[in-house]
């Protein structure tokens, strides 16, 4: 019994601790680095706050095992209606209904709201290109650090409804 408890206290930490890390990696407002100024990822380091990219859109595709997915971004950038696909950096972290959550949780549909990265040094090839003709539609930063619900995204920033 008190080494189950010792497993589940240690897995608790770490869950937290990355939490502690990623809330404050993306809490800070976020900009999108100027041109030619991107940030690259390397492996063992966490990115320098206020460099991740904002995207926001819908949850059209999951491979839960891979951590990979494809979304519909709001706004229809460059008149564009095909999906753009990402992959979960191994520390980024998911968040549905207000707590932490895998990727197979979200339900297709779902309108979430994500900071993501250029592909760190060596995966760059992880989410495979578009065809020749949509090059031009291609999403540099394809690489997630955190990916939430709407109501995980706005309860986080202290922002909230009445329904009357």
């Amino acid at each position: 019994m008190i080494e189950m408890n010792h497993i589940f206290t240690t897995t608790m930490m770490k869950h937290v601790l990355a939490s502690v890390a990623l809330m404050l990696i993306t809490t800070a407002p976020t900009t999108q680095a100027a041109e030619g100024e991107d940030h690259i990822l390397k492996p063992g380091q966490f990115p320098p706050p206020n460099s991740g990219t904002y995207l926001a859109g819908e949850l059209v595709f999951v491979d839960p095992i891979n951590r990979r997915g494809g979304l519909r971004l709001d706004g229809n950038p460059g008149g564009h209606h095909h999906v753009d696909y990402f992959a979960m950096l191994p520390y980024g972290i998911i968040w549905y209904n207000g707590t932490p959550a895998e990727l197979r949780a979200i339900p297709i549909g779902t309108h979430v709201h994500g900071y993501f990265y250029l592909p760190p040094v060596g995966e760059e090839k992880t989410i495979p290109p578009l065809p020749e003709s949509q090059q031009q539609y291609t999403l540099k930063r394809n690489h997630a650090i955190s990916l939430e619900d709407d109501f995980s995204f706005y309860q986080r920033r202290g922002q909230a409804w009445k329904g009357e």
